[in-house]
């Protein structure tokens, strides 16, 4: 056997053990994450708050999490570290009418025992068009993400990923945002 042959021989192994092991629920595999690059904290400077907005979730009936309870939990973070949380009527009124949306998918694979997942936090804020200041647009000024792979019975497993990217949204605002 030739050595990239056996090398995509062992790669197969590794996956199918890893594989096995997650649909024990025994594992969660986070594949790839995406952080926030340095210009994107800087659009977080002078935010005076944000309206949460959360969408996906867990699929129906395989999990206690609902949409309500993880906004709450958010909330209730964001609050904790001193950002404000809006309602949607505040935020119209809210320099740049920011939102911070969490997406979170997931897909169970044809035999039911291993489910991607994506998660997407991003802050969307109005934005203008530099070539032209008149027209005023809603863009993403901040994103971080992740995608892997949790057994079908460890679903909750895929919530320290969203925590995670949670932090960064803290850590960025608090440094684009010192106390004084």
């Amino acid at each position: 056997m030739k050595p990239k042959q056996c090398i995509i021989v062992i790669l197969a192994v590794l996956v199918s053990l890893s594989l096995v092991d997650m649909a024990r629920g025994v594992e969660q595999i986070v594949a790839t994450e995406r952080k926030p690059e340095r210009f994107t904290r800087e659009s977080l400077a002078g935010l005076s708050g944000v309206f949460v907005d959360v969408t996906g979730v867990m699929p129906p009936g395989q999990s206690d999490v609902t949409r309500a309870g993880l906004k709450t939990d958010i909330e209730l973070q964001l609050r904790r570290a001193d950002i404000r949380v809006v309602n949607r009527v505040e935020a119209m009124s809210t320099p740049g009418i920011p939102h911070l949306v969490l997406k979170v998918t997931t897909h169970k694979d044809a035999a039911g025992y291993i489910y991607a997942f994506g998660i997407e936090l991003n802050l969307v804020q109005a934005v203008v068009l530099l070539r032209d200041s008149k027209l005023v647009g809603r863009g993403t000024t901040w994103s971080t993400g992740a995608v892997g792979l949790v057994g079908a019975q460890s679903l909750l497993r895929i919530l320290p990923s969203v925590w995670d990217r949670m932090d960064q949204f803290v850590k960025d605002y608090r440094t684009a945002n010192p106390k004084q």
